[in-house]
């Protein structure tokens, strides 16, 4: 159970066993987004780097729970020093 809202930090396309920690930053840097709209079709997400709304490669839509499952979101915060812990 994960609750959405915008500009909240998931990674998506890693398995559950995937170690968040510092040593993985580089491989967690590639699958870490932002939640940019939420509607009752679907959700979009945004690469936590993007810097425009113009680019389409950064844009992923989730628009089914099967597609859901297949990204397997893991909710993530972001600490003051830039650190990624798990929710």
């Amino acid at each position: 159970v994960a609750t959405l809202e915008i500009n909240d930090m998931f990674l998506l396309g890693l398995n559950d066993e995937v170690e968040i920690c510092k040593e993985n930053a580089a491989m967690l840097n590639k699958h870490l987004y932002r939640v940019q709209k939420v509607s009752s079709s679907y959700y979009t997400f945004r690469h936590h780097l993007a810097s425009t709304l113009e680019d389409s490669k950064s844009e992923l839509r989730i628009q089914s729970m099967k597609a859901w499952e297949q990204y397997n979101p893991i909710k993530v915060k972001i600490d003051i020093l830039g650190n990624i812990k798990r929710v």
